[in-house]
């Protein structure tokens, strides 16, 4: 018996050929997403640090903080570094809500994950991705 590949009239493609390219599709996707989580996870570390040495600061130096945070001039400056950590942590708070839901419902991390989203977020991408 002769094997005759199954070729789709439309591509002129066999259907091997077809699930290949499906499945690079969906590996350069989660390679891609990976990416951006790993990121997101870097720039959440380095988020956390610039606030604890920005309390230390405010603590040690209370009025020259208050006249800091208080110039129009640098306003500008910490609302656009402020938006530029904020955003891959909201999208690394926003895959660990889906992770928990998806594989991890019956943890008690959930409490963590909403009441201190920030904070905790790193932690749990490291322990479900990076370390599990």
């Amino acid at each position: 018996m002769v094997y005759t590949p199954i070729i789709d009239d439309y591509t002129n493609k066999t259907l091997l050929e077809k699930q290949f390219e499906l499945y690079l599709k969906e590996r350069m996707r989660k390679e891609f997403l990976n990416k951006i989580l790993y990121f997101s996870f870097i720039v959440n570390i380095i988020y956390i640090i610039i606030l604890i040495g920005q309390s230390i600061f405010i603590f040690s130096n209370f009025r020259t903080s208050i006249d800091f945070f208080t110039n129009p001039d640098n306003r500008i400056i910490i609302g656009i570094v402020s938006y530029f950590f904020f955003i891959p942590s909201f999208i690394l708070w926003i895959y660990n809500i889906r992770f928990f839901y998806k594989y991890d419902r019956y943890s008690k991390s959930i409490l963590l994950l909403i009441f201190f989203s920030f904070a905790y977020s790193p932690y749990y991408y490291y322990q479900v991705k990076i370390k599990g």
